[in-house]
């Protein structure tokens, strides 16, 4: 993967939230249940809906957490499904 294709999806993702407030506003339920849905996946993956987009668009087990907590790279060569096991 391209370092600056990469950069470019990461800061994307991370900066869509922040210019939310430029477009149409997003009514209180489909909000409420984005952010449960993503509780949920955070929950059950460790992984949010942006992480599993990323993981997804670039083949890779990409960890916004991971990233954070400092134990590693953003993404990882690998299973992209965020799991441990082999396919």
């Amino acid at each position: 993967m391209r370092p600056l294709l990469l950069w470019l999806l990461v800061l994307t993702a991370f900066l869509a939230p922040l210019v939310e407030g430029c477009a149409v506003p997003i009514p209180i339920p489909v909000r409420a249940a984005y952010s449960s849905g993503n509780a949920v996946l955070f929950a059950e993956t460790g992984k949010g809906a942006t992480d599993h987009a990323l993981s997804a668009a670039l083949e890779e087990d990409c960890s916004s957490v991971r990233w954070a907590m400092r134990d590693g790279e953003f993404c990882r060569a690998g299973n992209a499904a965020g799991s441990d096991e082999a396919p």
